[in-house]
């Protein structure tokens, strides 16, 4: 009998590390990614065009920040896609705003924690309430942690609202500039958004929502503690893997953010070694750009690759530093984030488990720490598209 157990424990094991290697390699139908991919490159060559004509180069980070609406809505009806990257796009103008805020007053590492984990955890109840598919906690602690680490005066603040809405405004141009084709619209979905009280029933909600608000906290909290120079680093790649629908996909997500950034180290380090000209690595920042879109909603670790590249050598247009530390940072602050993250994803399980092997009080501890069976609307309705996940269980 001692022996049933351990067999059954390695089949599980192989069959989880089966799961796994099959998310790695798979890449997904291209299910016209092209033409997202061409609004995100367009949006981004526009307004970081703008702002290196116009000799501002450090606000290029605000001018991508802004470009990111056009990952939201590429399946959707036309009316459902303004409606989406309207509300991303105000979700990221907010946020920036308030990482400009923070960083006037130079936060500290409990203090950045904290804002990344308030931003994660609101974009994911955001997202939930309207039906926002990806949650784009992984952009917002990106803004968040990007604009309080910049050194910042009380005069960029207006700037840094105004680049970022300028961009994202384009960004929702752009997406509704297919109106003016002959379209057909059958395949594509609208918005099913709800509201924050019916969100209390909804399956598994609670373990998600303190996986996406401890999940940065604590990888920015390991990051600063240790001395790393860029902690949000940590953050953004802690929110990676939790938006995983199950445990293969989520450990799939980690090793692909970690391995796509080591090539990516790769491709930035050969961009920026050589001195290139400033609209030279706009160029490079607009091609890679295309490449994460063209590969965000079918292979996550190619995207990377692009991804690494854009956000590093975007901040080195808008703030040269010393380049083999900051490439160092990359690598062991994104090393660092997905592993508190699946650390954070495993410890929820366990107490998901156990909680569910209690004796029930009249439904009320279903209630708090319900089982996770089966996925949301809006996942569904994406993975229809992009056949990105399992359909079974975790």
């Amino acid at each position: 009998m001692s022996g049933r157990p351990t067999g059954s424990r390695r089949h599980r094991g192989a069959s989880h590390a089966a799961q796994v290697w099959r998310e790695l390699i798979t890449v997904h139908p291209h299910a016209t990614a092209h033409w997202s991919a061409l609004r995100a490159a367009v949006g981004i060559a526009v307004s970081s065009g703008c702002v290196l004509a116009v000799g501002r180069p450090q606000w290029l980070g605000y001018a991508s920040f802004g470009c990111f609406v056009a990952v939201y809505g590429r399946h959707a009806t036309w009316r459902a896609r303004l409606e989406t990257q309207l509300g991303v796009g105000a979700a990221l103008t907010a946020t920036v705003t308030l990482g400009t805020v923070a960083g006037l007053f130079r936060p500290g590492g409990l203090v950045t924690a904290f804002l990344l984990m308030v931003v994660s955890g609101l974009g994911f109840l955001t997202a939930k309430r309207h039906d926002w598919v990806p949650p784009p906690s992984v952009f917002l602690v990106f803004a968040a942690g990007a604009t309080s680490a910049m050194p910042v005066t009380a005069g960029d603040l207006v700037p840094a609202v105004c680049v970022t809405a300028g961009s994202a405004a384009l960004g929702v141009m752009i997406g509704q500039l297919g109106r003016l084709l002959p379209a057909d619209e059958r395949n594509r979905f609208g918005r099913t958004p709800g509201t924050y009280r019916s969100l209390r029933r909804e399956p598994g909600l609670v373990r998600e929502a303190v996986c996406y608000t401890a999940g940065p906290f604590l990888a920015t909290l390991l990051a600063a503690a240790a001395g790393f120079g860029h902690p949000s680093w940590a953050g953004v790649a802690a929110t990676v893997p939790l938006a995983g629908r199950t445990a293969a996909v989520q450990a799939a997500r980690a090793a692909q953010r970690f391995a796509g950034t080591l090539v990516g180290i790769v491709v930035t380090y050969a961009v920026l070694v050589p001195d290139l000209p400033a609209w030279m690595l706009w160029i490079v920042v607009v091609l890679c750009m295309l490449v994460a879109e063209l590969f965000i909603a079918r292979h996550y670790g190619i995207a990377v690759v692009g991804i690494t590249p854009t956000a590093l050598v975007t901040g080195h247009l808008a703030a040269p530093g010393p380049l083999r530390s900051v490439l160092g940072d990359r690598v062991v602050e994104t090393l660092a984030g997905v592993v508190v993250s699946l650390v954070v994803l495993s410890a929820a399980d366990r107490v998901q488990r156990r909680a569910n092997r209690r004796p029930r009080d009249h439904g009320l501890r279903e209630r708090r720490w319900p089982r996770v069976t089966g996925r949301t609307a809006g996942d569904m309705k994406e993975s229809e598209w992009n056949d990105q996940e399992s359909l079974s269980p975790r």
